[in-house]
């Protein structure tokens, strides 16, 4: 994609399923297919991703390359796949058709029909890839259409190319949606003639999570996640919209419409929410993107198309099956996963009209339990509140809102008490708050305890609407609500700390050192050679100096002192020498917007160099894909320079991957500070303090 610059069986869509049981699904219901990314080495094997999505009832995938043994995996599945030929395959196959005649031997007759592919995406979202390969986007696409029909496979599979949302230049009113000038002529209409001409379709990737992120002020939450709204109304043509995505999707039948191509079909290749973001990206939570993925499917499949086309029915792949923790860019592109690498969903779903009748399926392992995100994290925040009372100290609640209905409030009931972990004991019959033994006052005992659990952070009480913050005592019988001084882990202002736990061995703590001050942005500079505390030198001490700095940068939120058992928190000023640990939110150095993940060989520091002769290069041998993503991030969401390395600039020779992405690497590490979780890019770099010699370009640095 391209950033623009549980223990119950039902959570909470479990009202959906029961209304959606009477409903009929019409014939114009649309498909959901999923993306199937790789960016991770900690992912299942093929055959048991193969097991899983047949398990669920997926039968539409779509990958990034044309990887033999996913081929080979969904052979005789069922299971229709789009393959894609990549990027820097664009240009090959642009000059010469006996380069796609050979790639179309090498890899689709190699396993079609045995595995049902059934189009092949020309690279993915072009128009945004730096490294300038737009003008042979058209003429691969013609000559992959020729050999297909050479080897009489046109009929069957189509060419095509997702685009992402921003090739359009206007989207607001929807009516007015138009392509950008610099593509509409020279790309877009010779693009949709050839759709035309080869009964193909435009793949298109939308993601209304990126327009909230950026207008969260001017956008509704509601209007995003298919929630209950009053709707949009286009001024241009009187069409009323009640969610984003459908008017995304009509701005680009209007933008084809503009180019006279209203016969030309859509099919949205990328689409999806993530669980989990840095604090910027607002909205980024477990429950939006449940709220999205779950009421899109429900859209999808339910049929209808959209305003402007009600007659076509929404055909849509989600973004993506898993959790990619390779990915470059900032921590929401690690976290659009369906699944765990465990096979275990991130939220409860439907998938299937099957699913949306009767609840989602369970794992392919036979449980329904949702497992929680990696230790060391912190929980998702920035989901707008849906209360304007801040919380206070000790003292504030959240209790239900009886108008929520019931429905809503038995959907929080049930996630908060499953997979959210809420302590529900005391609702249980016989124990001390199940009078009064009404569906209001248990839910609001439930959300109450889910609220104080993660520190009454304002976005842990909403439940969909259906709770609200007090800031008076809940009066429910005698049942006592909690507050913060009793809801677990000590939290009084100022007075907690997180350290390690030396019991968990060594290799625990350095994986949580690594992190720390790695891609979390831990402030780790105090514990390098000569700095106040790097005495005692010993990796207990370091790791536990790390663990609190990414604990009070969070402001000790429920859940950033884990580390994966490592850590644990402490109501006593840590000891360590004449080390002192700070207490405040601001200890830490802000997390630095878009770093990659750690690499397997991450820099023990996450600081800021005092020197600026310090330069973050391409590893040798890294893999291409992986380059080729650190690049397009860099030169992208990134903000790097990279124009020097652009054909005829001072930099572009030697026109190799590694050299212009040690380029676009350094531009974006200095433009950091030469914070040091700055120059990883998913494992592709690590920082130098040699000179980078790539011909004649002078790499810059800090001064």
């Amino acid at each position: 994609m391209t950033i623009p610059s549980s223990s119950q069986s039902m959570s909470i869509f479990s009202f959906l399923y029961l209304l959606l049981s009477t409903i009929y699904l019409v014939d114009a219901a649309g498909f959901v297919g999923v993306n199937y990314g790789r960016l991770a080495d900690d992912l299942p094997p093929p055959p048991k991703v193969v097991e899983l999505l047949k398990n669920q009832g997926i039968n539409k995938v779509k990958i990034f390359d044309t990887d033999a043994t996913v081929l080979t995996a969904l052979a005789n599945s069922g299971i229709s796949v789009i393959v894609c030929l990549p990027n820097q395959l664009l240009f090959s196959a642009a000059a010469s058709q006996s380069f796609t005649d050979q790639w179309v031997q090498a890899n689709i007759t190699k396993f079609y029909p045995a595995t049902k592919i059934e189009a092949i995406a020309a690279g993915n979202e072009v128009f945004v890839d730096p490294t300038n390969i737009t003008n042979f986007l058209v003429p691969a696409m013609k000559n992959l259409h020729a050999s297909l029909q050479k080897y009489k496979l046109s009929d069957s599979i189509k060419v095509s190319s997702p685009i992402a949302f921003s090739a359009l230049a206007s989207s607001y009113p929807t009516s007015s949606g138009s392509f950008k000038q610099d593509l509409a002529d020279p790309v877009m209409k010779p693009m949709l003639e050839f759709f035309r001409q080869t009964q193909s379709y435009l793949m298109v990737n939308i993601y209304p999570f990126f327009a909230y992120a950026a207008n969260s002020d001017k956008i509704s939450l509601n209007y995003t996640l298919f929630q209950d709204n009053p709707g949009v109304l286009d001024s241009g043509n009187g069409l009323k919209y009640l969610s984003l995505f459908e008017a995304q999707v009509d701005a680009v039948y209007a933008a084809m419409s503009a180019l006279k191509y209203d016969d030309i079909k859509l099919v949205i290749t990328e689409t999806g929410w993530p669980s989990k973001g840095d604090s910027e990206e607002l909205g980024a939570s477990v429950g939006n993107a449940a709220s999205y993925n779950g009421n899109l499917v429900r859209r999808v499949l339910t049929g209808g198309g959209t305003p402007m086309k009600p007659k076509d029915p929404i055909n849509a792949y989600l973004f993506a099956l898993f959790n990619e923790y390779q990915k470059p860019g900032p921590t929401s592109e690690r976290n659009y996963g369906l699944f765990y690498p465990n096979e275990q969903m991130v939220y409860d779903i439907p998938l299937t009209s099957d699913q949306l009748k009767n609840g989602p399926k369970t794992s392919v392992n036979g449980s329904n339990d949702n497992v929680p995100p990696t230790s060391g994290t912190p929980p998702a925040s920035g989901t707008p509140p849906t209360s304007g009372v801040p919380p206070s100290q000790g003292q504030t609640w959240c209790v239900a809102n009886a108008n929520a209905g019931a429905d809503k409030l038995q959907a929080g009931l049930e996630y908060v008490c499953g997979t959210a972990g809420a302590d529900c004991g005391p609702i249980q019959s016989g124990a001390t708050c199940y009078n009064p033994n009404t569906l209001e006052a248990h839910a609001s005992y439930a959300f109450n305890s889910f609220y104080q659990k993660n520190d009454r952070a304002v976005e842990s009480c909403d439940f969909n609407g259906a709770a609200s913050i007090v800031d008076k005592p809940p009066q429910y019988g005698d049942c006592e609500f909690p507050t913060g001084s009793d809801s677990g882990t000590p939290s009084i202002e100022g007075q907690t700390w997180c350290v390690a736990n030396a019991n968990v061995g060594a290799d625990k703590l350095q994986a949580g050192l690594e992190y720390a001050c790695g891609s979390a942005g831990a402030d780790c500079g105090p514990i390098q050679p000569g700095a106040a505390c790097y005495n005692p030198n010993t990796l207990e001490a370091h790791a536990s100096y790390a663990f609190n700095s990414f604990y009070q940068k969070n402001d000790r939120a429920a859940g950033s002192c884990d580390f994966d058992g490592a850590a644990s928190v402490v109501d006593q000023p840590p000891q360590y020498g004449d080390c002192k640990f700070p207490m405040e939110s601001n200890s830490g150095m802000p997390p630095a917007s878009g770093t990659p993940p750690t690499s397997e060989t991450p820099p023990a520091s996450g600081t800021p160099s005092s020197q600026s002769n310090l330069w973050c290069v391409a590893k040798p041998n890294t893999d291409e894909a992986k380059l080729q993503a650190g690049l397009q991030y860099a030169c992208g969401e990134g903000g790097a320079d990279c124009g020097p390395i652009q054909p005829g600039s001072t930099c572009y020779n030697p026109n190799t991957l590694e050299a212009h992405a040690s380029y676009a690497f350094n531009s974006y590490f200095q433009k950091k500070n030469r914070v040091t979780a700055a120059c990883d890019f998913g494992g592709a770099a690590f920082v130098s303090d040699k000179v980078p010699t790539y011909g004649d370009c002078k790499f810059p640095t800090g001064q």
